[in-house]
């Protein structure tokens, strides 16, 4: 179907964030269901649960802005041991217990994935080269994954984890992808950061995230802006 609606002409999809995007839909509907038939389906719990994700996808985004994490494979590795454990692990194991056992367990289990594929999207997307087209396809992936969701009928929501263990394995694959950190004289990789200014490791200019954010840091301590732009791009004015 996004197949079917896409602009006629040559049109490339950006296949990391395409299955980034899928695995994330399934992805977060699996602590909604989950926490509800432990705790009920509330509106506070519903709010508690998205509010968290909301969280953990800042922190995730901060956390690539200011550390800059390079080897991606870490993080996949994290996240498909969360996933792995949440299709092993029955919910009824966390009926009985403290407390401990029975409210943290079970949430870090459920939410824990989402600090993982934050940093995975987060750091995908700061390194796309077309974000627009990078973003177009991440929404077309989340499509999938929505379209993905009443396998839950036959597999159950606990094996519905298995379909989005398999799309970030894909994501992993994609060519597009770097999961380690670029070779030193690599052209293809040298060729993904122009322009870079002194201490930018994969800048991009002004409508990069990764630019914004040491704008935004700069301005705080001080610093000229002109740093940011390399040597050979003169200041913005006005």
């Amino acid at each position: 179907m996004v197949w079917r609606f896409l602009p006629k002409g040559r049109v490339r999809i950006d296949n990391r964030m395409f299955f980034l995007g899928a695995a994330f839909m399934l992805l977060e509907t699996k602590p909604v269901v989950q926490l509800a038939l432990l705790f009920g389906r509330t509106w506070l719990v519903n709010m508690m649960v998205f509010f968290t994700m909301l969280v953990l996808i800042l922190l995730a985004n901060l956390y690539v802005l200011w550390f800059r994490p390079v080897r991606l494979v870490w993080y996949y590795t994290g996240v498909l041991g969360f996933l792995a454990a949440g299709v092993l692990v029955p919910l009824d194991v966390f009926l009985g217990g403290g407390p401990p056992w029975h409210y943290v367990a079970p949430c870090f289990l459920a939410l824990g994935p989402m600090l993982f594929a934050g940093v995975i999207f987060a750091r995908s997307f700061q390194d796309a080269r077309d974000p627009d087209r990078a973003f177009g396809s991440n929404i077309a992936g989340s499509v999938l994954g929505g379209l993905s969701e009443p396998f839950s009928m036959p597999l159950g929501f606990r094996h519905l984890l298995l379909l989005a263990m398999l799309f970030y394995i894909l994501s992993m694959w994609s060519p597009r992808g770097r999961l380690w950190p670029p070779r030193r004289g690599d052209g293809r990789n040298e060729s993904l950061a122009p322009h870079l200014g002194p201490g930018r490791p994969g800048a991009r200019g002004p409508s990069s995230v990764g630019h914004l954010a040491w704008t935004w840091r700069d301005r705080a301590l001080g610093r000229p802006e002109t740093q940011l732009f390399g040597r050979h791009k003169p200041p913005i004015s006005g």
